[in-house]
Parts: structure tokens; sequence; C-alpha cells
């Protein structure tokens, strides 16, 4: 099952999708209206965070866009250290 944030009123607005990769493997996919705060969590709960090289951004003008296309993301690019699966996109 997939579990996801909650969209919540007082967080609503735009947000970033980023893909964290080592080397040339998709390491990670996630959503954040500001990923700054976001990779320094990251930084002290993840194991692999110092295994990551670079990072890309896509701009999404809502949250539900950006975890619609996190979703989508976790689905058909399969990143390593994403736990959560959707059982299925629908579009």
């Amino acid at each position: 099952m997939y579990v996801r944030h909650t969209y919540r009123e007082d967080i609503a607005g735009p947000a970033w999708l980023y893909r964290l990769f080592a080397g040339q493997t998709l390491a990670y996919v996630g959503v954040s209206s500001n990923p700054r705060a976001r990779f320094t969590k990251h930084r002290y709960s993840k194991p692999w965070w110092s295994t990551v090289t670079r990072v890309e951004f896509r701009w999404h003008p809502s949250r539900e866009s950006a975890f619609a296309a996190e979703r989508a993301a976790i689905a058909h690019e399969n990143p390593l250290h994403n736990v959560a699966r959707p059982k299925a996109v629908t579009h």
C-alpha cells in the first residue's frame, strides 16, 4: 500500500518534485515545498544520503500536482530507496 502525506490546506501551494541520484542510479523521488529543509532531514535520517551525487528539480504549481508526479515517477522509474510504492497510477 502506498502511504503519502495527506494534503493539508496550511501547506497548500507550489512544490518541488525532486529526484536524487547516486551516480547514474535513481536513488529517491520526493516532494517538498522547502527542499533545503527536507534534504537536511534526509541527511540525518537516511543512511544512503552520502551516496547522492546529483539532484534534479521540477517545479509544480500545486502539491497535488507534485504528489501525482511523484506517484508516477515511483511507479515507472523504480527509485532504489523509495519504500512506499503505489499500486497503480491513474490518469
